[in-house]
């Protein structure tokens, strides 16, 4: 009860290919069909003759060189009782790293500190002294870019986190685009494993700083000459400063008819350029 002969029917070898996308990838599909012949019958001989030699394994690619195109299924059909059809079929797609990219836009929104009215006039009490504690909603817009990656984008995602550009990134400048969490998951699509990964940047017209006023619990009497405190003085025990740390009008206070507050600012997140990301 041995097998005595496989053999491909080439008359019912065929094919079909269509494209997938505007990048010109294709998937498509092909079948094989093989005769198998035993010298004896059996119980499982429709079985047998599924894995019987010479019979592609599944998984097994095309042998005219399409490397995405594998045997994903097969069935046998029985002439008889010692001979049957075994009908490989094969399908498959061009690699998912040949799709394009997604890109789309969201929006993000956060509740942020203030310090400013809405026609940007420092918010003072009714001595001119600045008000703290208040905060405004923000909306920022979010781009959304996903493609498919070869391997897990672990020193992407190291380099890029919490980093923001510097240099211009969607005709935005330096410091107003940032790189929120990559994502990324492992996926196969029965040929390769491959990762769909996602990069989200939030953009900001004034950039990712923090901005506080120059005040203190000290402050120079004159340009150049030793702290001394701002306990005593009318407006402590913090005063406002000038650049020079000396009291800002004389007095440590916002006056409307002074000279402005004077605002620090420093960058929140380290900077990295975004172009070697290919992110357009």
């Amino acid at each position: 009860m041995a097998l005595v002969n496989v053999q491909e029917k080439w008359s019912e070898r065929n094919g079909s290919f269509e494209q997938t996308n505007v990048l010109g990838a294709q998937q498509g599909s092909a079948t094989r069909v093989f005769t198998v012949l035993y010298d004896a019958g059996g119980t499982s001989r429709q079985l047998d003759a599924i894995d019987a030699a010479g019979i592609p394994n599944i998984g097994a690619l095309h042998p005219d060189g399409y490397t995405w195109l594998a045997c994903r299924r097969k069935r046998a059909v029985p002439l008889g009782p010692l001979l049957f059809n075994v009908i490989c079929e094969y399908w498959g797609k061009d690699s998912p790293l040949t799709e394009p990219a997604e890109k789309y836009w969201e929006d993000a929104t956060s509740t942020e500190p203030t310090d400013r009215d809405g026609d940007g006039a420092l918010l003072t009490n009714t001595v001119g002294h600045p008000v703290t504690g208040l905060s405004k909603s923000v909306s920022d817009p979010v781009y959304v870019f996903r493609q498919n990656e070869a391997s897990y984008p672990a020193a992407t995602m190291q380099a890029y986190w919490n980093r923001v550009n510097s240099d211009v990134f969607k005709t935005w400048g330096a410091n107003q685009a940032r790189m929120l969490p990559i994502t990324a998951q492992r996926r196969d699509d029965g040929t390769i494993y491959y990762w769909p990964t996602t990069y989200r940047i939030q953009f900001r017209t004034d950039g990712w700083n923090h901005r506080y006023p120059n005040e203190g619990k000290f402050y120079r009497p004159t340009a150049g000459a030793p702290f001394i405190s701002a306990r005593d003085t009318a407006y402590g025990p913090k005063v406002l400063l000038n650049a020079d740390g000396t009291m800002l009008n004389g007095n440590g206070a916002e006056d409307p008819g002074g000279d402005p507050s004077v605002w620090i600012t420093r960058p929140v997140y380290p900077e990295i350029a975004f172009a070697p990301l290919g992110i357009s």
